[in-house]
């Protein structure tokens, strides 16, 4: 595979489309929400409906959702790092191909499947 044959912008490792990171995890791991530099720097004066913006919810208690704390509290870390995974991958397919190598079709594939761009399998 070329570098021409990658589903990915080579001059740029922006990856765009998402509520940007930081995300973080809400006391309990129950839910995956949007830091607000801006608001956590103690800016109350700031209308923005961003703030306390939940991301995800990892709800369900064990038994009644059949999904174990422990799992549902690591699913909500796995959410809670994606725009920090997705960003590195970006940078990470950029270099690759500004230095002549193939960035992996599994990564290209991740990125893709972040951004929307295909179908979940």
């Amino acid at each position: 595979m070329s570098n021409d044959d990658n589903d990915f912008p080579a001059e740029s490792g922006e990856c765009v489309g998402h509520t940007p990171g930081p995300w973080a995890i809400g006391e309990g791991g129950h839910h995956v929400y949007y830091v607000n530099p801006k608001i956590e720097a103690g800016d109350e004066s700031i209308d923005d409906p961003s703030h306390d913006s939940i991301i995800a919810e990892c709800s369900g208690m064990g038994a009644f959702s059949g999904i174990p704390d422990d799992v549902r509290e690591a699913n909500a870390a796995l959410i809670a790092a994606a725009p920090d995974l997705l960003s590195a991958l970006c940078d990470l397919a950029a270099t690759l191909i500004c230095k002549g190598y193939v960035v992996p079709p599994e990564a290209v594939a991740a990125i893709a499947k972040a951004e929307g761009r295909e179908e979940a399998t």
